[in-house]
């Protein structure tokens, strides 16, 4: 029985070496990044752990230390609008993110009333909009542009 606690402890304590980069369900892949900006990219792994990011469209990697709590947060320069990419998080155990666009993100929500569930909107990538929009209860909804309605350009 003393052989078995001894193992077993063993591995409990080995389980946070095996841990992954863990991501916010919308730093995913077929995310939109905000061109020409420094976009915040942040999530969890081992606590005091270095975690090294590398968007595809730059040699460049960025780097931060995991606190305490295993967050970490790091600003990832971007060029102008393009794609796919991908966004590579290394803590020793690499989680990529695949078909990543830059452009232009635009987050819409109405005020009134008559608006129960506002939608958060992720659009970009020249004119072609990314179906990774998503309401209230994490449904996938179609995409829209709202710039070619005539009843808004009047």
């Amino acid at each position: 029985m003393k052989r078995f606690l001894t193992a077993l402890t063993g591995v409990l304590c080995a389980l946070p070496l095996l841990a992954k980069v863990e991501l916010p369900s919308f730093i995913s892949d077929n995310m939109v990044l905000q061109q020409n900006s420094d976009a915040a990219l942040w999530g969890w792994t081992t606590p005091g752990r270095k975690v090294v990011v590398n968007g595809s469209w730059s040699k460049k990697s960025v780097s931060a230390v995991a606190d305490e709590n295993g967050k970490f947060l790091v600003r990832i320069p971007t060029c102008e609008a393009g794609g796919p990419y991908t966004v590579c998080f290394n803590d020793g155990d690499k989680t990529v993110l695949s078909n990543v666009l830059l452009g232009e993100v635009w987050f819409c929500s109405g005020q009134s009333p008559e608006v129960e569930h506002p939608v958060a909107v992720r659009y970009a990538f020249r004119n072609w909009a990314e179906a990774t929009l998503f309401n209230n209860y994490g449904i996938p909804v179609g995409p829209f542009r709202s710039d070619d309605w005539d009843d808004i350009k009047r």
